[in-house]
């Protein structure tokens, strides 16, 4: 591996700033719902255009060579991303859960509860199917070789958590009951009556 993208790839003072967007994006969520549900219902097109512009130029990179991914390359992510989450978000209010796209969001809904599962364990199956492809495999072309560790990490992901993450909250949850629970404050309501005025 190359040191300066192993140093650009976990030094947290230079990745806080992907963390701290996210944050932002969480924190209009919770307390500014019109807010954000009016900005992505305007801007719908120009969101996901931009996401896409931001996103898809990195898949196409080597990202362990790549001077551009190693630069401004993580910040076109980060960005990218949270245009996407910002549309999901709004995708409740703009499909209804019987629709063809109302499925694909009850799908991508399922890949988010699974989500830290994933987080985790994608960087193992990137080591592994690494090894592999170089192996056996070292023509496949760049976006066909991400396409294929996206799925696999997912897979691997879910079933994880439901083998070790979900019996392990359980458990937690039997031996020490969360007393917080009853206080959490209610998540926000993004769906058209909501946010519509008077």
């Amino acid at each position: 591996d190359d040191p300066d993208f192993v140093f650009h790839q976990w030094q947290t003072h230079l990745r806080i700033d992907s963390l701290a967007i996210g944050v932002l994006v969480s924190y209009f969520y919770r307390y500014r719902p019109a807010l954000i549900a009016a900005l992505s219902r305007r801007h719908l097109v120009l969101i996901a255009g931009a996401a896409a512009l931001l996103i898809v130029p990195c898949t196409l990179s080597d990202i362990e060579r790549s001077i551009p991914i190693a630069t401004v390359g993580y910040a076109a992510l980060y960005v990218g991303f949270a245009g996407v989450l910002v549309l999901f978000l709004q995708w409740p209010a703009l499909a209804p859960p019987e629709s063809f796209l109302g499925r694909i969001g009850a799908g991508l809904g399922y890949v988010g509860r699974h989500s830290y599962s994933i987080y985790l364990w994608h960087l193992p199956v990137r080591l592994v199917m690494r090894v592999l492809v170089e192996r056996y495999a070292p023509r496949v072309p760049n976006p066909a070789a991400f396409c294929v560790y996206v799925i696999v990490s997912i897979v691997v992901g879910v079933v994880l958590a439901k083998l070790i993450e979900w019996p392990a909250l359980a458990l937690r949850d039997r031996l020490f009951p969360s007393r917080t629970a009853s206080a959490a404050p209610p998540v926000a309501d993004l769906s058209p009556a909501s946010t519509s005025g008077p």
